[in-house]
């Protein structure tokens, strides 16, 4: 539901913006990423920042901690 409101906010602000289709379309796309990664992920699209941190510290405990 929140996602769906910021979506829902973000396109009103940017119809108030000037961009060719083009843009428009490849933010559309991005943000669909977000929100995909987020539900695959199981957590608000604001978490990912954290999320990617967190996930390259296991990667790098796991790959250096081994050897």
């Amino acid at each position: 539901l929140q996602i769906s409101d910021s979506v829902s906010a973000l396109r009103r602000f940017l119809d108030g913006q000037e961009m060719d289709a083009g843009q428009l379309d490849e933010v559309e796309v991005l943000l669909g990423s977000v929100q995909r990664l987020a539900r695959k992920h199981k957590v608000h699209p604001s978490q990912l920042s954290e999320l990617k941190s967190d996930l390259e510290m296991q990667l790098n405990a796991m790959t250096h901690g081994a050897g």
